[in-house]
């Protein structure tokens, strides 16, 4: 973010900034679509329809590969944590979250699914 954005952030009270443009799937440019934009800047709003190539590309760009937790294992270690971990220490739930290998260790099972036993 450079100063004269920051400086404009500070000056209109919104870091969001929409441009109408002409394009296909986008709605027409005329004055009264650049005054309800700047309504959206005000409220803090950002129209979808200006973003829909990065929320629903044609293809997914999941970074997550396959991966087959096997059960067996998966019920060894969740007996172990239910001996090991005492209710009242962070066990009330005594979760275990699935992670994707590809996923730096977070615990996910794909980048918007959220797994646990």
């Amino acid at each position: 973010m450079t100063q004269s954005s920051i400086a404009q952030d500070i000056a209109t009270g919104s870091p969001v900034r929409l441009q109408a443009v002409s394009a296909e799937g986008q709605p027409e440019v005329t004055p009264a679509l650049e005054e309800l934009y700047r309504g959206f800047e005000q409220e803090l709003l950002v129209p979808l329809w200006t973003e829909i190539g990065d929320l629903m590309p044609a293809h997914p760009r999941s970074r997550a590969v396959p991966h087959l937790w096997r059960w067996e294992r998966l019920r060894e270690l969740a007996a172990q944590a239910g001996d090991l971990v005492p209710v009242g220490r962070g066990g009330e739930r005594r979760a275990i979250a699935l992670a994707n290998p590809s996923l730096a260790g977070r615990p996910f099972a794909t980048p918007t699914l959220w797994a646990a036993i």
